[in-house]
């Protein structure tokens, strides 16, 4: 059975951070079924790439380190997108998985979301277009929404090419109070058309139904599936307890409340060397959290790690004595179940996932945003004793590749197999 999944996000070689979810479960998908990805990429205008053009031209004699080949990179995108062809398809293989790229350059950029979501649609219909004529039509498309680009993008598919499409439901934006208003018929139409609507917890589940104003009684909740790399790799070390180490692994910015648990870290362990703090990941808060980790005076205790690759970050979980992710709004909490997939107990938040993850025999829930008790839970934890083999056990029972395709298989397999063109879930 083909199955063509369509992420909300870029993913390329230079980015498969953003559409994590989505190559996750097409790895896992991909030993039952053939299974592509389909992704678009709107980059910068092209009003911004002449602009860059200009600037370069102008410094090519004042400038003496000049990026020749940058510079002629740019003229040639410019004059080829301008004249030619502003939409194509990128094809790539990416750890194993076929990936269909849109990339759409527009000559201006625009604040209006209708603006944007159409161009989305356009370049996401022209990379759908070079997929069917290599691979013909799959049996099923799974569209997922952060925010709801994908689904629009299997709807006008589903409507043209009488193609079934599933919706699954990731975005923060109803927590969040930002999802624009102007989108709610829009998203009602997506999932009301699907042949099955997902959501990533019951809480989500109820954000959306505020959001539209209806309920959907029979939408189904299916977790996020946990990376192979962390279920196939068996334990191979343990953490020792001086020092004893906090990690947390998240993208920084203000909704993962790394700020926080800065400030709860040093009001547990000031001037105690003995516990120290790590934090892998890169993002947009990146600088100031480095300032404020300075300000609270913990540069010999807190280690920002940046970026690191899937490898590293399971050494890191296993190393780790626990770990915490402190965010202020989740829909699920991916990183949590690759956490205690090494056995590491965990603290987080109840913030609209984690809560329905993390049992008392695996970690600790505290309220999203209290210093206090993000103190407290974390002066406990290192008092507790943890099984980590249990906890391993726990997290792969319930979130790994078995448990994920026993979930989702029969919903492709009784979506396909009756030939359905309309919804059967919602």
């Amino acid at each position: 059975m083909r199955v063509l999944i369509i992420s909300s996000e870029p993913l390329n070689p230079s980015n498969t951070l953003s559409s994590t979810f989505e190559l996750t479960q097409a790895q896992v998908l991909s030993a039952s079924y053939d299974v592509a990805i389909l992704s678009v990429n709107l980059p910068d205008p092209l009003i911004v790439e002449i602009k860059l053009f200009i600037k370069k031209l102008i410094g090519l004699r004042s400038v003496s380190h000049i990026s020749y080949i940058s510079l002629w990179r740019s003229i040639w995108r410019t004059i080829f997108f301008l004249f030619f062809k502003n939409k194509f398809t990128r094809e790539h293989t990416i750890e194993g998985i076929r990936v269909y790229e849109g990339v759409g350059y527009f000559f201006r950029g625009s604040t209006d979301f209708t603006v944007n979501l159409q161009r989305w649609l356009q370049t996401g219909a022209q990379a759908f277009e070079t997929y069917s004529k290599k691979n013909g039509s799959p049996a099923v498309m799974h569209a997922h929404g952060r925010f709801l680009n994908a689904g629009v993008l299997a709807r006008a598919i589903h409507k043209k090419n009488i193609i079934p499409y599933i919706y699954t439901e990731h975005c923060t934006y109803y927590q969040q109070g930002i999802a624009p208003p102007e989108s709610k018929p829009l998203l009602a139409g997506v999932i009301n058309k699907a042949a099955a609507f997902i959501v990533v917890s019951p809480s989500l589940k109820q954000q959306v139904e505020k959001f539209i104003g209806q309920k959907y009684e029979r939408a189904l909740v299916i977790p996020n599936v946990l990376d192979r790399i962390y279920e196939n790799s068996p334990l191979t070390s343990s953490p020792g307890q001086d020092p004893f180490v906090f990690l947390t692994v998240a993208l920084l910015d203000y909704k993962k409340g790394i700020d926080i648990l800065l400030k709860a870290f040093k009001k547990a362990f000031t001037g105690n060397t003995k516990y120290q703090l790590k934090i892998c990941g890169d993002g947009p808060l990146s600088h100031q959290l480095l300032v404020l980790r300075n300000e609270l005076g913990l540069g010999n205790v807190v280690e920002f790690l940046g970026y690191q690759p899937k490898q590293s970050v399971k050494k890191l979980f296993d190393r780790a004595n626990v770990f915490v992710l402190p965010s202020r709004v989740e829909t699920f909490g991916v990183v949590i179940i690759e956490a205690l997939s090494r056995g590491c107990p965990a603290i987080s938040t109840r913030s609209g996932g984690p809560e329905y993850i993390i049992r008392e025999d695996c970690g600790m829930i505290v309220e999203p945003g209290n210093v206090n008790e993000l103190c407290s839970a974390m002066q406990d934890i290192c008092n507790k004793r943890y099984d980590r083999l249990k906890i391993r056990d726990y997290a792969i029972s319930h979130y790994g590749a078995g448990a994920f395709l026993a979930e989702l298989a029969p919903v492709y397999e009784k979506i396909a197999g009756s030939g359905l063109r309309f919804e059967f879930i919602v």
